[in-house]
């Protein structure tokens, strides 16, 4: 299966301990060719402590509008542009959503701040 850059997707977080594994939200940030490619994708995290949501960083995620029917979320979550992972693609379970153009314009202004690009 190959993913799309602003896909929405669960992946299973194995614990650096190796004692289990959590299922985590997040975002497909590395573009789709490369993900046909590669057997690794980039992803940011998505969480639903929204305690930090007015940080450049984080893309806050509203489900009181339409962005929460398009990104598959049932709370209030940021996208966090500075915190990047590079998962295996066979780790994904299921997409379950889509950034809406206006999440993924916000995302890309976040990562450039995150990774201090111009």
């Amino acid at each position: 299966m190959s993913f799309l850059r602003g896909d929405v997707v669960l992946f299973e977080h194995d614990f650096s301990d190796g004692s289990g594994s959590k299922v985590r939200p997040c975002v497909i940030v590395q573009n789709g060719t490369r993900n046909t490619h590669l057997e690794g994708t980039i992803v940011t995290t998505i969480n639903s402590n929204v305690h930090h949501a007015s940080d450049p960083t984080q893309v806050f995620i509203d489900i009181a509008t339409n962005d929460r029917q398009a990104t598959g979320r049932r709370k209030n979550s940021v996208i966090k542009a500075g915190k990047l992972w590079t998962i295996r693609q066979a780790k994904i379970l299921e997409k379950i959503g889509i950034l809406p153009a206006s999440l993924q314009q916000k995302l890309d202004e976040s990562l450039k701040i995150a990774l201090e690009l111009p």
